[in-house]
């Protein structure tokens, strides 16, 4: 499996707008530093997803390993990259009390294309979140949730 991070802002990425002819386009949105932080993991059947409205640490990573595991039951191969929150103290003494039933690999220092979620993340905020400008979280988090599990196209 396959384990990332990302962050979702609601500032809107741009991408083609479009308006009446001689009319320019107008997207308003206010410039709130508020965002959400998805954390998701991938098998070659099936997607697992959290959304958060922290940033995320070693609490949060440790808890979405227990979600992984209640919803997969087998032993678990997480292969991530090297954010402090997943090779902390804390998240290690986490993974030694469930004994052989999760295996952690890390990533090689920088390199997105060996992990397939970075594409998921790409085509989510890309496109799928392309020109939304939430209102507020509650907007953003229903957004990022169609946009991750009713992906368009």
């Amino acid at each position: 499996m396959i384990v990332d991070e990302s962050g979702l802002s609601r500032k809107p990425s741009r991408k083609c707008i479009w308006a009446p002819e001689t009319q320019t386009p107008v997207q308003e949105f206010d410039f709130a530093w508020k965002k959400l932080s998805v954390i998701g993991g991938l098998t070659l059947q099936s997607s697992y997803f959290q959304l958060h409205e922290s940033s995320l640490k070693s609490a949060e990573a440790c808890g979405f390993i227990d979600h992984l595991q209640r919803h997969i039951g087998k032993p678990l191969l997480i292969v991530w990259d090297g954010p402090q929150a997943h090779w902390s103290k804390k998240v290690r003494a986490h993974i030694a009390t469930l004994k052989d039933k999760v295996r952690l690999e890390q990533l090689p220092a920088y390199a997105p294309e060996l992990n397939p979620i970075e594409y998921l993340w790409g085509d989510t905020k890309g496109d799928n979140l392309a020109n939304v400008c939430a209102k507020d979280l509650v907007e953003l988090n229903a957004a990022a949730r169609k946009a991750i599990f009713e992906p368009a196209g």
